[in-house]
């Protein structure tokens, strides 16, 4: 194998490592957090809480960037240079699966749009709609109420929707590479454990969707 097919191997690998561990992870945490609002406000208030206290001071904004936000950006880049230098494999590959990988890059793509709206949305008020200022600029007034700055957000229709295109996407993404990432490392080899995979990660798609969806609605 060429130096350079064994960088291509490896920075794939990381692409596909890094899509689980820490970015699949943080998804489900972090719509396990929003899952909360559909208790009550108070409850998703108290978890965030919660959080500040497992992460105090400047703790919090290091584990976001060093786990979280450095991982995404490398695997968000690189997704993009793999979605548009992809070959579908026709000849390999079924024409279902081509379209499921297919899929994947199509919604990878959508969701490097969707999360820099997102954050520029929670810490800057980007969306700019109704009453609500910049969350920055009322941090001492909303601090203690991080549901009305979701809530402020949401309520908003075109928001919403585009929101709930977000779960949608962030649903397949997470599950489709999933079911990939037990196939590149070896983890299902033979068809039929391909196939199991296959069902148990559309499970997990659809109950990730339910909790987002759930969580959104939640908030109006």
């Amino acid at each position: 194998m060429s130096a350079k097919m064994s960088n291509i191997f490896l920075l794939r690998r990381l692409h596909s490592l890094t899509g689980v561990i820490p970015i699949g992870a943080f998804l489900i945490e972090h719509f396990y957090i929003n899952f909360s609002a559909v208790d009550s406000p108070e409850a998703f208030n108290q978890t965030v809480a919660n959080l500040r206290v497992i992460f105090p001071g400047l703790m919090l904004p290091i584990v976001e960037l060093f786990f979280i936000a450095i991982p995404l950006v490398f695997h968000a880049f690189l997704g993009i240079y793999i979605s548009f230098t992809m070959k579908n494999n026709i000849s390999h590959y079924s024409y279902l699966r081509n379209w499921f990988y297919l899929s994947q890059r199509i919604t990878g793509v959508f969701l490097v749009f969707y999360i820099a709206l997102h954050v520029a949305s929670m810490r800057f008020g980007f969306w700019g709609l109704g009453n609500r200022l910049s969350v920055n600029e009322h941090a001492m007034d909303l601090v203690d109420s991080p549901f009305a700055i979701v809530h402020a957000d949401l309520s908003q229709p075109i928001v919403l929707a585009f929101y709930i295109l977000g779960i949608i996407a962030a649903s397949y993404h997470l599950a489709y590479g999933l079911w990939s990432f037990a196939i590149h490392w070896g983890i299902t080899i033979s068809e039929k454990s391909q196939s199991i995979s296959l069902w148990v990660c559309i499970t997990i798609a659809i109950i990730i969707f339910i909790l987002g969806l759930s969580a959104a609605l939640a908030f109006i």
